[in-house]
């Protein structure tokens, strides 16, 4: 009803068709409920398009001069407009009278919906981003309102109905407002307004979600903490209980931002780390924080040449050094490993697969690749984890066997008769997933263990990756192999001991995590016995209801305490990996 005259008629319709299947026409409550359908049916039936108010409102809004309207005429291929329905019919209505009303061919007007095959769904998207592409309005359900990229030919989005869930309009919202957007969004909601005063409860809860959606924007960032069980299905059905229950916009607001509340205490973020970045100033533009990792080089890209140039017999590739461009010759093996890959990203067997790191020549092949009606930019850019990079780090492992270290023999920042064990160390927690990892050196001298140091440290006085390392071919000294046991052994001390610390750190935010957990929990409880409190319907429809509200309640609690406990908990023993053996010369 709250979409269009076309998606009621169908509900109607459809609800008509099941209650006839279960003939239910005897009963005479449904013998009422059916002649007042078909009463709904036949007046929808006369609805012309001419009286569809919310349909003229928004071509009003598509064709007026800005700032009131678009003043959109559909000739401009990079201003292109997104327009969202949670109804299929009220789509198909769109489709069929837009193209008229707005003089556009048929070609020009698009549509996504879920029982699309994917590789539809997928080809759609990608000519409404191709600036030669004839299309120029995508007309979508939620299908397209989560995880698809619709901002580079198009800045304005119309929501011809409002979704129930905060989450599905962030999501609808992030098609076109998202990093990448060059100019500045402009999204338009359509809200459906009735003469009826019964109706007026309705348009305000509506409105109060609008509201917060805004909120979030501003304040927040997740819009999903004022509901508080995040999934947009649940959205959904809370502000369907609250319109079906008879419950006031105020209480609905009272409880969202109650909600909101209670997560502020429950922050899932506070529990390794506290916050650091000020959510002050403008944030218009995104900040740029930078950060360096350890590593032997200075770039990914210095290292995809070297280890190329070391492990390349074979290999047709070409470096351009002034535009850090690598042109590589697809070997077989690395082909296999494209397999599992779209098939898109693979180059044609008569073109070399091009690489760089530099964020502007990427995005230069991406604006020409969209002009130019490709769906894959010629240059791919050179990350960590890029195919090549995974294909060559796996080539250099297995560079050496199984159980395997080699011994590098340096001159520079080695103490006399030094030996520096380079480790590799991970803490897992319960649930199996890493929340330390150490690099360290444990270092020998004539013989006698002397300190762990941190990886840092030994690469700051050895300068280990400045220079090549010549390589004298002698065998492993005996004397490093007598001090293997020790060194894995004073490894094993010293991240148990980082174990015992990082879990005396954490012990404490567990606890105060577990109580917030706890007190979070009561307020669900307060705000559903409020809820239910106002319940107008029948009480054994809303004790059932409530009943499975508060079991619904205790297991995601349930669910939480003991995800929080797992995650936070370390276990007792680390994995050690003996990565290299420095010896000085």
């Amino acid at each position: 009803m709250l979409s269009s005259p076309a998606a009621c008629l169908e509900t109607v319709k459809n609800r008509l068709k099941r209650l006839t299947r279960k003939e239910e026409e005897t009963d005479p409550i449904s013998t009422e409920d059916v002649a007042e359908l078909k009463e709904l049916q036949r007046v929808l039936e006369q609805v012309e398009i001419e009286d569809f108010s919310k349909y003229q409102r928004f071509l009003k809004l598509i064709r007026d001069p800005e700032p009131k309207g678009f003043g959109w005429k559909g000739k401009d291929p990079q201003d292109r407009l997104v327009i969202f329905t949670g109804r299929l019919e009220t789509m198909r209505f769109l489709r069929n009278h837009l193209g008229r009303d707005l003089g556009l061919k048929p070609e020009a007007i698009e549509i996504l919906e879920g029982s699309m095959p994917d590789k539809d769904q997928i080809a759609i998207v990608e000519n409404f981003g191709q600036e030669k592409a004839k299309v120029r309005i995508l007309i979508a359900t939620e299908v397209a309102s989560e995880g698809l990229n619709l901002h580079y030919q198009s800045h304005r989005l119309i929501h011809f109905d409002i979704p129930w869930s905060l989450m599905t309009l962030q999501q609808r919202n992030g098609r076109i407002d998202r990093y990448g957007q060059k100019r500045q969004p402009q999204i338009r909601y359509l809200l459906t307004r009735s003469q009826l005063e019964r109706m007026d409860e309705v348009e305000r809860i509506i409105k109060v979600l609008l509201e917060k959606d805004e909120k979030a924007i501003q304040n927040i960032g997740d819009p999903s903490v004022f509901m508080g069980v995040f999934d947009a299905g649940a959205e959904e059905e809370v502000t369907a209980q609250a319109i079906e229950s008879g419950q006031s916009a105020e209480v609905f607001s009272q409880q969202m931002d109650q909600n909101a509340e209670g997560e502020d205490e429950f922050d899932f973020l506070s529990w390794f780390k506290e916050p650091t970045v000020s959510t002050s100033g403008d944030l218009s533009q995104p900040q740029n924080m930078e950060g360096e990792l350890l590593s032997l080089f200075p770039s990914t890209y210095d290292y995809v040449c070297k280890a190329l140039k070391t492990l390349g017999d074979g290999i047709q590739l070409n470096f351009v050094e002034q535009e850090r461009l690598i042109e590589l010759k697809m070997p077989v093996e690395l082909e296999r490993r494209y397999e599992r890959l779209p098939p898109e990203i693979l180059p044609k067997e008569t073109e070399l697969l091009q690489m760089t790191d530099r964020v502007d020549a990427i995005q230069l092949a991406m604006e020409q690749a969209r002009r130019e009606e490709t769906r894959w930019p010629s240059k791919q850019y050179l990350w960590d984890l890029h195919p090549v990079v995974e294909w060559l780090t796996d080539r250099c492992l297995f560079q050496f066997g199984r159980h395997q270290a080699p011994v590098l023999t340096l001159s520079k920042g080695m103490a006399d008769q030094e030996a520096t064990f380079v480790m590799f160390g991970i803490l897992p927690n319960r649930r199996g997933q890493p929340v330390v990892n150490r690099w360290i050196s444990v270092v020998f001298e004539s013989g006698q263990w002397k300190r762990v140091e941190d990886f840092s440290e030994t690469l700051k006085r050895t300068q280990l990756g400045h220079g090549d390392l010549p390589n004298p071919g002698n065998g492993v000294p005996e004397n490093l192999l007598k001090l293997r046991a020790q060194a894995v052994k004073q490894a094993h001390q010293f991240l148990l001991a980082v174990q015992k610390g990082f879990q005396a750190e954490l012990d404490p935010k567990l606890e105060e995590q577990k109580r917030r957990l706890e007190i979070l929990r009561d307020r669900h409880m307060e705000q559903l016995e409020i809820r239910f409190g106002e319940d107008k319907r029948p009480g054994a429809i809303k004790e059932q209801r409530r009943q499975g509200e508060l079991a619904r309640i205790e297991r995601i609690f349930t669910d939480y305490r003991e995800w929080v406990e797992l995650s936070m908990t370390t276990e007792a023993e680390p994995y050690i990996k003996l990565v290299t053996v420095l010896a000085a010369s």
